[in-house]
């Protein structure tokens, strides 16, 4: 175990030095003149060089990619972090909240397979999982928001609004809009693994031992389904990373998805490399946590 844990966080490792290769890469390719950008219209040739200078774009690329990592670490993830605990909560209740309903969901159909009820749950969670998740958010916000009045319509921390009551309220968009767009993916894969433990021949042993219904599907089936589960959990946490950073920004809330679009709007390239080599950073170690649970679940992974 522990050699399938350090070889999974070298490739962790590699996996961190390459896409910060990548996004710094990709900021050089950016158009346009970074002081020129910055200074907007106070632009003019001097100061644009002077501004230059002082951020050190002159420089080869790669004195630029080791400056920018001396940076990083003197203290610009400290900063990046800050709005980091924010996303985590919204991603941990809107996933916690999805991942039960998934689970719930599959026994259900699993219990009643198709029987009008099975038929309703799947294409009301199948229609939730083709909505985007920004126009979900929008039509909760502007539903719970302005129509019915339950939510702030101003984010907590504006306009001097910091009732802790009102903050909590104002997590509810972006918690249920991630737990609705989650449930029907998790919940096929669940019931995929439900059947397929269903018609084990186990499973056909405890029913012609007597063994009721209901306790055979949570004592017995649904404990082997979460092994599937959990690799589909750590495939999902960049998709539902994504759909809450543009949710975040969408409703206002103060996390890595508002940050982010501020500092773009602001033209912070430094901050924007921060926030994405977090966002990346958050990204491998839940899949990593992902890969270690199942390995400990399963031990033919780690042997295999």
């Amino acid at each position: 175990m522990t050699r399938y844990v350090g070889k999974r966080c070298l490739q962790a490792l590699l996996t961190l030095i390459i896409v910060s290769l990548v996004v710094f890469a990709l900021m050089k390719l950016y158009p346009g003149d970074p002081g020129a950008i910055l200074l907007g219209r106070h632009a003019t040739p001097a100061k644009v060089r002077r501004l230059d200078l002082m951020l050190g774009v002159q420089l080869s690329w790669p004195q630029q990619y080791l400056s920018w990592l001396r940076l990083l670490f003197a203290g610009g993830l400290s900063s990046a972090f800050s709005v980091l605990p924010t996303t985590l909560l919204l991603l941990a209740l809107g996933g916690g909240i999805g991942l039960a309903l998934a689970v719930g969901l599959a026994l259900l159909q699993s219990r009643f397979p198709g029987s009008p009820l099975d038929r309703i749950t799947s294409f009301t969670a199948l229609l939730f999982y083709t909505f985007p998740s920004f126009w979900l958010a929008a039509l909760l916000f502007l539903w719970f928001g302005f129509d019915l009045g339950w939510v702030p319509i101003v984010p907590p921390g504006y306009l001097g609004n910091r009732d802790f009551a009102d903050w909590l309220l104002s997590l509810a968009i972006p918690v249920l809009t991630v737990a609705l767009t989650t449930v029907a993916g998790w919940s096929v894969h669940v019931r995929a693994a439900l059947e397929e433990s269903l018609m084990s021949d186990y499973v056909r042993t405890a029913r012609a031992k007597g063994v009721s219904e209901r306790r055979l599907l949570r004592r017995h089936v649904l404990r082997n389904a979460m092994l599937p589960l959990l690799a589909i959990l750590g495939i999902s946490f960049p998709v539902l990373l994504s759909n809450l950073i543009v949710v975040e920004a969408e409703v206002g809330m103060q996390g890595i998805g508002g940050a982010l679009f501020g500092a773009l709007y602001m033209r912070a390239y430094g901050s924007v490399l921060n926030l994405v080599m977090v966002i990346g950073l958050v990204t491998v170690v839940l899949n990593l946590i992902a890969d270690v649970l199942s390995a400990v679940a399963d031990p033919r992974i780690r042997f295999g």
